[in-house]
This record gives C-alpha cells, structure tokens and sequence, in this order.
C-alpha cells in the first residue's frame, strides 16, 4: 500500500511539474529589418508566454535609433513547424505590427507591415523578422 502511495504521489508532482514547465514563458532571440532601410539589421528578442494550444501572448524588445523599444500583442500558430501570425503594438496603439509566415525546425521568418490608427497598412514600412531559441 505505501508502495502504490509513493507511486501516486511521485506521479502528481511530476505531472504538477511538467505543466508548470510547459506554462514558462520562452524566449527567442534574432534580428529584423525594414524594406525602407536596406542593409540594416536590428537585433529583436522576443518572449512567447501559452495562453492556450498554440497561442501565445508576445512581447518583442529591440532597440530603435539607440531607444529600448516593446511591442506587445497575441501570436497564433507552434514555434516549431507551421504557419505562424500575429500582432503586436506599443506607443498605446499607436504603432501595430501585424505579421505572418512560418516556422520550420524552431525558426520563425515572418512578413510585417505596420499598421496605423485607423487600420491603414503602410505598405513602404515592410520587412521581415527571423527568430529562433
């Protein structure tokens, strides 16, 4: 009996540990540019905390002619392999990224376009972010 006791115990807290471990935010580190300024990289963190299967709050940080910059927003699709969108914004909605592309093997290379107030796209303030674990 406390054989089977220990056993059931040894089973809850690693099982309690594990869901703890898959709740912990992850970070990914990597670079991003601007169509409107070639031959520039920037460096651009960012942190994915689960908010669901394959859903993820966001907040990427990088630094912007020399100022510390954060965008916050939602990210939808594995870290690992697939189709990979989201949003993100900062300055109280005053600037939005949207992006969207794909992850393969741990790598996610996204398409953004910043969006105005008022859902207007611009269209010349594209580029692309790479990031990985």
């Amino acid at each position: 009996m406390r054989c089977l006791t220990l056993v059931s115990v040894v089973v809850v807290v690693c099982t309690g540990l594990i869901a703890l471990a898959a709740d912990d935010p992850i970070t990914m580190k990597g670079h991003f540019n601007w169509n409107k300024q070639k031959d520039q990289e920037h460096d651009l963190n960012a942190t994915f905390t689960p908010t669901g299967e394959n859903a993820w709050d966001v907040v990427f940080d990088f630094k912007w002619k020399g100022k510390p910059r954060r965008y916050e927003g939602e990210a939808r699709g594995s870290l690992e392999s697939g189709s990979f969108e989201g949003a993100a914004s900062t300055d109280g909605g005053k600037r939005r990224w949207v992006y969207s592309g794909k992850a393969d093997a741990g790598t996610i290379n996204c398409k953004h376009t910043q969006v105005m107030r008022g859902g207007k796209e611009q269209s010349l303030l594209t580029g692309n972010f790479t990031i990985s674990r």
